[in-house]
């Protein structure tokens, strides 16, 4: 299912977002076989270490943080290192039934906790944080002709 739903977006001309919690080799394996990096995404929810989250950008992907930012040290060390303009902010803003207390959910509420928690951890200014995070986002979605269209 993976390498249709890549399939699919590549014959579309789609951004991937995908989401990997402990079989990053076989995600990047299928990735680069599917050459997944022709249009891009984003690793969704992103909770990995370095090694990782650097893969995920050399196929050709953002790195997308949502609240474990603000709660999880590793997650931290992680976006200290990388580079702000591999990065974008995002929010599950569904319903999560499978976690047990609505206050574990991520909502787009959240965003801008994260993105302040990113500009401290990056020694930037929230501005900052969030005019590149936006940009990397618009270039993911392909809507730069609408961002500059509304100037």
């Amino acid at each position: 299912m993976f390498r249709q739903h890549i399939r699919l977006a590549r014959s579309l001309g789609k951004p991937i977002i995908f989401h990997s919690r402990e079989s990053h080799s076989a995600v990047f394996q299928v990735l680069r076989e599917e050459k997944a990096g022709e249009v891009g995404g984003a690793m969704h929810y992103f909770q990995a270490d370095e090694a990782t989250a650097r893969e995920a950008i050399d196929c050709g992907f953002f790195i997308s943080l949502a609240r474990p930012l603000t709660r999880l040290p590793e997650v931290r060390a992680v976006a200290k290192v990388i580079p702000l303009d591999n990065i974008v902010l995002e929010t599950d803003a569904a319903p999560q039934p499978f976690k047990k207390y609505r206050t574990n959910w991520t909502e787009p509420r959240h965003v801008l906790s994260v993105a302040e928690v990113l500009a401290e951890i990056k020694q930037v200014s929230l501005e900052e944080v969030a005019e590149v995070t936006t940009r990397n986002l618009t270039g993911l979605l392909r809507l730069q002709h609408l961002a500059s269209n509304s100037s």
